[in-house]
Order: C-alpha cells, then structure tokens, then sequence
C-alpha cells in the first residue's frame, strides 16, 4: 500500500493519542470506581464530599492500581475498535446483467495470435497506417509551429471529422457551459492532445464499421472507454492531480483492443452468420495481447509516459510495482479502479466482484474501506450515468 510519509506520521500519531486517552480513561475510571465504592461504605453521603475525577485525584487513584488491574487496561486499549456494521448496499455490490455471448471461433486462435506477437516484435500494426486525410493533420500536429487556422481548414475537408470534433467539444468532458458549433473555436479548445486522440480513436473506429460482425464489439469498447474517462475524472478530485491526463488516459487504456480487432478485421474474411458477439466472445484472442499492442502504438504515436504506461500497466499493476517504478503507479491504478467501476455500473465486459477495495487500484493507492470513502463512491454512479448518457456516445 503506498501511503506518504506525512500521511504515515500523522496515522501514528492520531493512533498514539487515541491509545492514551483510551487507557487514561480506563484507567481512572476503574481506580475511582473502586475508590468511590469503598468511600460509600465507611462514611455516609451526607457527610462526605463528592469526589470528582480531576487530574489531581485520577494521579492520586492510579497509585493504587494493581498489576491485575493495568495488565487488563493493556489489553482492552490493544483489543481494535470496531467500526460500526454497515448493512446498505451500494451500487458497486449490486451485479449488473451479465450477458452470455457465443465464443468467436471462425479462426485459428494459436494461429493468429503469434502472427500478433511478431506484429508486436516488428512494430507494423495496420492501425499505425492512417487515411490519408487522418495522416495529413497528424502531420501538421507534429509540426512546432503549426496553427489552429492551418489545422481548421484541414479538418474541415473531412464532414465525418468536423462532426467527431464538435460534437466532443460539446461533451460531458469538455463542454464549459456555452455550446459552440465553430471547428476554428473547438479545435483550441480540445488542445493539441486530444486532437490527436481523436484522430486515432476515429481511424481505429470507422475502419471497423465497415466489418458488422466486429461493428458492435468495437462500440461497447469505444463507450466503456468514454465511461472509464468520466469516472476517473471524477476521482482525479481527491485521488490524482490532473484530470485532463487521467480523462485522457481512461479514453486510451483500451486502445489495443481496437487494433487487434482492426488486424483481425481485415487478415479475415469472416462471414457474418447473424450472431451477437460481444468483447467477451474474442477473449482467448485479445486478452493476451492487447496491452502490449497497445503500448506499441503509444510509443509509435509518442503519448506521454505517464499514458503509456496505463495501456501497458492498467491491469498488471504489480508488475509495474515489482519494476521499483511504484512512483509511476498511481495514474494506472486510478484507471484500474475507474474500469472496475464502469464494468460494475454495466459499461463494460461483465466482472464478478462485489469488493471495490479489493481491487488492486485501491490497494496501490492506499485507499482503505471506511464511511468516508463509501460515501465518496456512492456519488459515482449517478454522476457517470448522467456524462454518458448526455454524451450519447456509442
């Protein structure tokens, strides 16, 4: 569990403070008690004081305490206090509905998947060859001294663009109030960074809508993925400095997923039998690879560090904590934690598991199962239903 040293310090000391004032209490208590009562039976009341507990008499007391008598004060002030059973059910220990999806098996799995693993060696995914159009602008972006008006009548030669740029510029993640249906005010607006995640969500996307039967998993990755952005927004405000960089980050963790299904796409001539898949039916195909895929193309595409070791890390957070890079874990640990999340709010593939603080986001950054932090998690679920479903992406 990584915790501050200051945060450490002031544990201790909160816990030595509430250790003496427990025994303090104890201890005078059962003194004067016992003083009190032999008081009572060797005078009356009406001619004997009443004696109170003020520090002077609780001193005087304790010279009288036996060794019986302190080692049973030791005891009770070690034994844990019990914090209060709470019998509500919050939302996150609720199951949502889990679907059951046919297994894809149009291919051959062993197969296909070492042709990735040297895709991985090599470095040459299809998702790494943009449009023309796509690569144009990301071409521009690159360039130092580039400028929004440059970047403006670029984009505005793509209708399909233009609309993806707006429409996010008016999102739940973005939108500050005033609606705007002018590319040259959201481009500035979105910034260089996201400009370029969305190129590379749009390429991975509409390449796939071409292929129905990969069409509907590719949308429930692309909503999860807007789903596990809102949510890690959301906890940025107590749990990481950045909000921008964790939104960012939650968008791409699932990147690779994309472009396995992209090379899987278009290496095959599936035919489409009529079947519903979901993310779940291609997991002997994708959940192997998929993170290292991933962390290709953020170093081809050249994210910040911190980006890039979410889509490698996000859910292997203790090799990155064996690495001695525990520094770098939080960021992947926030979008651990907002992917549980937004799987349990039935935004993602099914999981089953009810305890939010065993998740190893939570144990990496230390936050522990207490009222407060129940509390904190309750507010997520309508505030993340309420971005997407305003969001309308799919």
């Amino acid at each position: 569990m990584l915790q501050s040293p200051l945060t450490l310090q002031m544990a201790e000391s909160t816990n030595r403070l509430s250790i003496l004032e427990r025994l303090w209490r104890f201890l005078t208590e059962t003194t004067l008690g016992s003083h009190h009562g032999t008081a009572s039976t060797s005078s009356s009341s009406e001619s004997s004081p009443e004696q109170t507990n003020t520090p002077e008499t609780s001193i005087q007391s304790l010279k009288t305490v036996s060794e019986d008598q302190l080692d049973e004060a030791v005891r009770n002030v070690e034994a844990p206090v019990e914090e209060e059973i709470d019998d509500y059910e919050y939302w996150w220990q609720i199951d949502p509905v889990k679907y059951h999806y046919p297994i894809f098996d149009s291919i051959d799995v062993d197969s296909f998947r070492a042709d990735i693993e040297k895709k991985i060696e090599r470095g040459n995914f299809k998702m790494k060859n943009l449009p023309n159009h796509i690569f144009a602008i990301m071409k521009l972006l690159n360039n130092a001294n580039f400028n929004y008006q440059q970047l403006s009548s670029l984009v505005s030669k793509s209708p399909v663009l233009t609309g993806e740029f707006i429409h996010l510029s008016n999102s739940a993640l973005y939108s500050r109030g005033r609606k705007i249906n002018d590319l040259r005010v959201a481009l500035p607006r979105l910034g260089q960074e996201k400009i370029k995640l969305v190129l590379y969500m749009n390429s991975a996307r509409s390449s796939l809508r071409e292929h129905p039967l990969f069409d509907k998993v590719a949308g429930d990755i692309v909503e999860h993925s807007y789903a596990v952005a809102i949510i890690a927004n959301y906890l940025s405000q107590r749990y990481y400095p950045d909000p921008d960089m964790a939104t960012l980050a939650g968008l791409l963790h699932d990147i690779g997923k994309l472009a396995v299904l992209k090379e899987l796409a278009e290496e095959f001539n599936v035919e489409d039998t009529g079947l519903v898949f979901g993310e779940e039916s291609f997991d002997e195909i994708i959940q192997p690879v998929y993170a290292q895929v991933g962390y290709s193309l953020a170093q081809f595409w050249n994210l910040d560090k911190e980006t890039t070791n979410t889509i490698r890390y996000t859910n292997n957070l203790h090799e990155l904590m064996d690495s001695g890079y525990e520094d770098d874990v939080y960021l992947p640990a926030l979008i651990q934690l907002s992917d549980y999340l937004a799987c349990r709010l039935g935004k993602g593939r099914y999981i089953d598991e009810p305890n939010l603080f065993a998740q190893p986001g939570c144990i990496a950054m230390g936050i522990e199962d207490n009222k407060q932090n129940r509390e904190f998690f309750e507010q997520v679920s309508s505030f993340a239903i309420a971005k997407i479903e305003e969001s309308g992406v799919k």
